[in-house]
């Protein structure tokens, strides 16, 4: 059958990349399964509105297949899906996937195997059982066996109950409990919030009847952050991961804090709630450095162009080390990559467009901003310079491919 239930295709969203580091190449995978037989497609654009480029992927062994999605800039918002014609099926396509491209600095992270200080209790908490506890959770039909950690035990869950007992021995009952982190320091600037939370309603003889209500503030009023339930995805236990930037909510300061909200109201159900990893992080692009191509030397010159992503309003800085102490270089600059001998090395950009002449200081080195924009358009740059030590009197650095962007 080619029933969507029996694709021959699959790939977790879980599996898949959600932060892809600036200019690297990023591996992707998708796995055919059951009698399907045919060719797997990668199919990827770097941004939005743009053609997808179609490339075949390898067989890994098992039914896995992987290619790499190719190196993207900061500001590109990468978008793939992967595809098979099955000889049986015909043509057949996954969801399609989204990453942001940036590195992830964290700030803070608590994964609740010490108590560095959150509290249980709020103005409106009136649970009987089931309020917030820090330990190592006795797994029912309702309450996770396992915290999130990977090395570790303990997390943050609604009541512990005894081995053997009930599903409903500790869980949440009569009203709400809450759970209030400790304060967040964002007097330098906004930030990401992430946690791993566990939620079960969907059981007992009320199911799908209470919420589980995430919020967040300044020291003033609670904004809703999320409210899972009291259906759909979310309310079956597993710990599932969500994130928030702490602006789109309240105005970042040095008294943000997050608390956690699970209830039980009107008639009974098994309720439980835990809460695991919360971090506290930044995603910037970074610096972007433009890829080198060799053809140095002779002399030891290393060039580099680092800063932005070269796409309009950035700069990056052309930075010459390593050469010979006051001399001259000479920059050169154009769009055709074409090795070819002078003066005892290989000049890259011939023809070149540019070409102008920089002092070096007494360390042998230079550095100049370059503007960003004009693309897209890749430039190749390299610099020959003055070295009396070569038998030509010159020294060659590297070249580079710089990818300037609109």
């Amino acid at each position: 059958s080619c029933l969507p239930s029996l694709a021959p295709l699959v790939a977790s969203a879980a599996a898949q990349p959600t932060l892809i580091a600036p200019m690297t190449p990023t591996p992707v995978t998708a796995t055919l399964q059951g009698s399907a037989v045919g060719t797997v497609d990668l199919n990827y654009r770097l941004s939005s509105g743009a053609s997808f480029t179609t490339v075949a992927m390898s067989a890994q062994g098992g039914g896995v297949y992987g290619a790499n999605l190719p190196g993207a800039n900061c500001g590109d918002a990468p978008e793939w899906f992967f595809s098979v014609t099955d000889v049986a099926c015909g043509f057949y396509q996954t969801a399609s996937f989204f990453a942001e491209v940036g590195v992830e600095t964290v700030v803070a992270f608590d994964d609740f195997e010490s108590d560095l200080g959150w509290a249980v209790g709020g103005p409106n908490d009136d649970a009987t059982t089931g309020l917030w506890e820090l330990g190592d959770p006795l797994g029912t039909g309702a309450q996770p066996e396992n915290d999130f950690t990977a090395a570790g035990t303990d997390c943050w869950f609604t009541g512990q109950g005894s081995p053997g007992g009930s599903v409903g021995e500790n869980d949440v009952d009569g009203g709400q409990t809450t759970l209030t982190s400790t304060v967040i320091d964002l007097s330098g600037g906004d930030a990401r919030i992430g946690y791993w939370r566990w939620y079960s309603n969907d059981a007992g003889s009320t199911p799908n009847a209470d919420i589980f209500v995430v919020e967040v503030s300044n020291g003033g009023a609670w904004d809703n952050v999320e409210t899972v339930g009291p259906a759909g995805a979310g309310t079956s236990g597993g710990w599932v991961y969500h994130e928030f930037i702490v602006s789109d909510h309240v105005t970042p300061n040095a008294t943000v804090q997050v608390r956690f909200v699970a209830s039980d109201e009107g008639q009974g159900s098994i309720v439980e709630a835990a809460v695991d990893d919360f971090k506290v992080f930044d995603v910037t692009c970074g610096e972007v450095c433009q890829p080198s191509i060799g053809f140095g030397g002779p002399g030891s010159g290393v060039l580099s162009l680092c800063g932005g992503d070269l796409s309009t309003g950035t700069s990056a800085d052309l930075d010459l080390v390593g050469a010979s102490s006051s001399g001259t270089a000479f920059v050169f600059a154009g769009v055709v990559n074409s090795p070819t001998p002078a003066k005892g090395g290989l000049l890259v950009p011939v023809p070149w467009l540019l070409n102008f002449a920089v002092p070096l200081d007494g360390s042998g080195a230079f550095t100049l901003s370059v503007p960003g924009g004009m693309g897209p358009l890749t430039v190749y740059v390299q610099a020959v310079y003055t070295d009396g030590g070569q038998p030509n009197g010159y020294g060659f650095s590297n070249a580079l491919a710089a990818q300037f962007l609109p």
